[in-house]
C-alpha cells in the first residue's frame, strides 16, 4: 500500500509497533542463534531498519523529492491535505469504536470520507507518477535492504554497526566484507550509570576543563569509556575497521562512539590526551539506517565551498548556571557564553586544507 501516513500518525505507529518490532527481533535471532540460519538474521535486521527508517526516510525522501522534481506548490499542498484527510477520519472511527455505544451512522459516515479521500488520493498519484516520475521515485519508493546488499556494497576496510534499543534490549548488527553479525548485548546492571555519567561529563565543557586536572575524573571517564565499549562494540565488532558507519538509537543517538576507549590502558598522568579511543582506529560516520547510508554515497556532492565562522564569546556560562531567575536565550548577551575554545585555530586550519574563506 502507497503511504498514506501523515507525521502524527507515523510517530504513533512507530512508538504504538516499538515493543512489537523488539519482540519479533529477539524471537528472530533467537531463531538465528539455534539454527544458524541467515534467514533469521536478515528477519531481525529487517525489523530493525524498518523500527527506524520509517519517519526520517519519509522526510528526508519528500525533501529530496521537492528539491529535484520542481513540482508545483498547490500539488504538494493538495497532496498533503488529502493525507491529513485521511489520517483525521480513521483517527475519528479508532476513536468512536473504542465508545462503549460506538455510533454506527457516524463510523459508517467517516469510512465513506476515507474512501473518497483515499480515491482522490490515488488520482493524483497516478498524476505525478506521469507528469513527476523523479519525484514520485524517490518519495514513494519503500525499499529495504538486506545485510547481503550492504554487504555487497561496502568497500574493504568499511563497516557498518547499528543498534537497536528497545524497553528491555539492546541489539547489535555488524556487517563488513567477512561478517555477518547479529546480537542481543547484554550491558550489566551498570550499564545506565556509565552512559549518563558519560553524556554528563561531555555536556559541559566548563566542567570537562576541570576536571581534567584531576587524575580521579581522568580515571573515571576512562572506566565509563571503556566499559561502554566493551559492551555496545567489542560483542559484535572486536576489530573496528577504518571506516565504520555507525546507526545508533534511542539513547546511544546521544552518544559520541569516537570518544569510547578500546582497551584500558591507564592515562598519562592528568591528560585525556593520550587515551586509546577509537577514533584513534576508525574514522565515524553516523546514519540514520543502513538504506539511507548505502544512499548517501550516491547522493549528488557539494561544490567543495568552504566557509568557516568562529564566533567569540568572552563570559564563563556554563550549562549548569542559572543565572538568577533567566531562562529566555533570547536575553543572553555574548558576554554570557563561554569562550569556545581553538575555534579560530581549528577554521583556519580547515580553510587551509580546503580553500574557501574563513570569517574570524
Amino acid at each position: 500500500m502507497r503511504s498514506e501516513y501523515q507525521e502524527g500518525s507515523q510517530q504513533f505507529w512507530n512508538q504504538e509497533a516499538r515493543p512489537i518490532m523488539e519482540n519479533a527481533i529477539e524471537v528472530a535471532l533467537s531463531l538465528y542463534s539455534g539454527t544458524g540460519e541467515n534467514r533469521y538474521l536478515e528477519e531481525a535486521f529487517r525489523y530493525t531498519e524498518k523500527s527506524k527508517a520509517l519517519l526520517l526516510a519519509e522526510a528526508l525522501r519528500e525533501s529530496a523529492a521537492k528539491q529535484q522534481a520542481g513540482i508545483p506548490d498547490e500539488l504538494l499542498q493538495e497532496e498533503k491535505k488529502l493525507k491529513i484527510n485521511i489520517a483525521f477520519y480513521k483517527k475519528q472511527v479508532f476513536r468512536e469504536q473504542q465508545r462503549s455505544r460506538p455510533d454506527t451512522s457516524k463510523i459508517l459516515l467517516w469510512q465513506k470520507e476515507i474512501l473518497q479521500n483515499r480515491r482522490s488520493y490515488e488520482s493524483l498519484l497516478s498524476k505525478l507518477e506521469y507528469a513527476y516520475p523523479e519525484y514520485f521515485n524517490i518519495k514513494y519508493q519503500n525499499s529495504t535492504i538486506t545485510m547481503a546488499a550492504v554487504q555487497g556494497a561496502l568497500p574493504a576496510g568499511t563497516g557498518l554497526l547499528e543498534y537497536f534499543k528497545g524497553d528491555s534490549n539492546i541489539f547489535a548488527f555488524y556487517i563488513d566484507q567477512n561478517h555477518l553479525r547479529g546480537v542481543r548485548l547484554k550491558p550489566d546492571s551498570n550499564f545506565t550509570g556509565h552512559l549518563e555519567r558519560l553524556l554528563d561529563c561531555l555536556r559541559d565543557r566548563n566542567t570537562v576543563s576541570e576536571q581534567g586536572r584531576s587524575a580521579a575524573a581522568v580515571a573515571a571517564f576512562q572506566a565509563d569509556a571503556y566499559a561502554l565499549f566493551g559492551m555496545l562494540v567489542a560483542p559484535v565488532c572486536e576489530a573496528p575497521p577504518g571506516q565504520l558507519f555507525v546507526i545508533p538509537d534511542g539513547r546511544l543517538s546521544y552518544l559520541p562512539f569516537e570518544l569510547l576507549l578500546t582497551d584500558s590502558t591507564a592515562a598519562d598522568g592528568n591528560s585525556y590526551a593520550g587515551l586509546p579511543y577509537l577514533l584513534r582506529r576508525s574514522s565515524l560516520r553516523y546514519e540514520y539506517s543502513a538504506v539511507l547510508a548505502m544512499q548517501g554515497d550516491n547522493a549528488p556532492q557539494g561544490g567543495g565551498v568552504f566557509a568557516g565562522y568562529a564566533p567569540v564569546y568572552g563570559g564563563v556560562w556554563s550549562a549548569t548556571d542559572l543565572r538568577g531567575d533567566r531562562t529566555n536565550c533570547q536575553e543572553a548577551t555574548p558576554e554570557d557564553f563561554a569562550s569556545l575554545r581553538n575555534n579560530q585555530q581549528e577554521v583556519q586550519q580547515i580553510a587551509g586544507i580546503m580553500g574557501g574563506r574563513s570569517y574570524l
